[in-house]
């Protein structure tokens, strides 16, 4: 809808553009409108062209430098944004574009990993509009880039004292706090998330008239729990529906499609799964539920701290007809190490987690090993590009769902991914599984340590420079070589549910 709305502004500024083709308020709103198509080209030549019509527009820079620094072309980005820096004025309007300018060379920087000089021109920023909220919140990310994360959360807050219900500055708020440990803090500023129209991977929160959970007593009580984000976040997450299942809780839950036999055949889960969009199609849903909640938010009621994180591995367990349907893939190779390979998750998510199939090409001259790609969808085309002297077994082509690959994991003796759903899979399936994580991570993986409060089987292998992955896989591969990897036994033999130990989390009654 929106697309449409924009389109139509578009047809109605380009009529008045061909009445009167100088007229530099219409060539400005023509480059908006083609900005927010993400038309940078076309945005940047309406630019240009109210540029020469109007000289002393100063601003028009600001926004041609925007649309190069959107198509990467940095150099001539800061080319543009030098211009008002050269420029010398005093009136407020002037001094806000010229700290723009400050804020978007500093944007460039940081993106080439230049957190020093990136500190340097926010300050200048700074100096220019001491309000200005953006630089705060771009200061804590450069902060905790640099791992100084004491500073990153004191410019975070420095942001919300100037605007409480900045969503970026509350997010990253979150993210530090998170990674430090501090769940109290961080799960409540995670909750923020829900009020954004930019939730990560297009969530749709929902609102009911039936009451968001609380904590309230859910002894003979139904709530539907939403799903939100990534595949990795519901394999992670719905270890919390046991939970509520032992306070006497029904749980409903809108799995994705290529969830619904895996989760099915868990017992440990025990939600009752409805379609994706059944809240869409069925106007009578919400009778069947007395509350609703997020999935992610159910560490927040549930009041959870790193030490009470409930069900460690396994408590996903594939069919076990789907197992002996791939047992036949691996005889060949029964007698060596059989490692499963993952190197991309969601192509719009975090791309410092995405790491080329050609890194994992130093394990290929390990003895006695076999590699087999877990890669389905987006990255499985590199696997056509290997050299002849490289031999990696595609098994992502055989998968439908995740029963498939569920399946297909069992037979592994390690797997060795990036931060993606392949590794929360290997994790709650009690597989022996290395996390390969970037320089910045996920909050949900921590600082330093190679252990996880997630998962007992989880080994995490960390970036020490910036986007060097060579170095990594270094390390992965010493590990192999030292014997740290061994052959599992059948893993069909232990597909049959058992209650593990409980590590209880109490209820929180919506005090914060």
């Amino acid at each position: 809808m929106v697309n449409e709305e924009l389109t139509e502004r578009l047809n109605t500024l380009t009529l008045a553009f061909n009445e009167n083709s100088n007229d530099v308020v219409t060539c400005f709103e023509i480059g908006k409108v083609y900005s927010k198509l993400k038309n940078y080209e076309e945005a940047r030549k309406f630019y240009k062209k109210a540029l020469i019509l109007k000289p002393d527009e100063i601003g028009l820079n600001l926004s041609i430098g925007l649309t190069y620094s959107e198509m990467g072309d940095f150099d001539n980005a800061i080319f543009y944004y030098e211009q008002i820096l050269k420029h010398n004025e005093n009136s407020e309007k002037f001094l806000k574009i010229k700290a723009g300018a400050y804020l978007n060379i500093a944007n460039i920087n940081y993106f080439k990993n230049n957190f020093d000089k990136s500190i340097e021109l926010l300050e200048e920023a700074l100096s220019i509009l001491p309000g200005y909220l953006d630089v705060y919140v771009n200061l804590g990310n450069c902060y905790n880039y640099k791992k100084d994360r004491e500073k990153a959360i004191y410019y975070f807050k420095k942001a919300l004292e100037f605007d409480s219900n900045d969503l970026d500055a509350r997010h990253n708020l979150a993210y530090t706090q998170l990674v430090l440990g501090d769940f109290k803090n961080g799960l409540v500023n995670y909750e923020y998330r829900i009020l954004s129209p930019q939730t990560p991977f297009t969530t749709e929160y929902l609102t009911f008239e039936k009451p968001r959970w609380q904590g309230e007593n859910l002894d003979g009580k139904t709530i539907f729990v939403q799903h939100e984000q990534g595949f990795g976040d519901a394999i992670q997450f719905v270890r919390f529906f046991s939970e509520l299942k032992s306070q006497g809780a029904k749980v409903l839950y809108n799995a994705p499609d290529t969830f619904f036999e895996l989760f099915k055949g868990s017992n440990l889960i025990c939600p009752e799964l409805v379609p994706p969009e059944i809240y869409k199609t069925d106007k009578d849903f919400e009778s069947h539920f007395d509350f609703y909640i997020q999935l992610m938010s159910l560490p927040y009621i549930l009041n959870m701290n790193p030490n009470d994180i409930p069900f460690s591995a396994p408590y996903i367990f594939p069919n076990p007809k789907r197992i002996e349907k791939f047992q036949k893939f691996f005889q060949k190779d029964n007698n060596k190490i059989k490692i499963g390979i993952n190197w991309q998750g969601n192509p719009n998510g975090d791309k410092k987690r995405i790491i080329k199939l050609k890194e994992f090409y130093t394990l290929c001259d390990i003895p006695n090993v076999s590699l087999y790609s877990f890669q389905k969808g987006t990255g499985q085309e590199e696997l056509a590009e290997l050299p002849a002297d490289i031999k990696i077994v595609d098994l992502g082509q055989y998968f439908n769902d995740y029963s498939d690959t569920a399946a297909a994991l069992t037979n592994m003796d390690l797997l060795i991914s990036n931060d993606s759903s392949m590794a929360h899979l290997g994790g709650a399936m009690g597989i022996k599984t290395w996390i390969l994580l970037p320089y910045f991570p996920e909050w949900r993986w921590g600082i330093q340590t190679d252990k996880s409060p997630w998962y007992d089987c989880v080994t995490l292998f960390r970036q020490k420079i910036i986007d060097n992955w060579a170095e990594v896989f270094q390390e992965v591969k010493e590990e192999i070589l030292n014997k740290r990897v061994r052959k599992n036994s059948d893993f069909s033999k232990k597909s049959t549910f058992s209650t593990p130990d409980l590590r209880k989390v109490k209820g929180n009654n919506g005090d914060g």
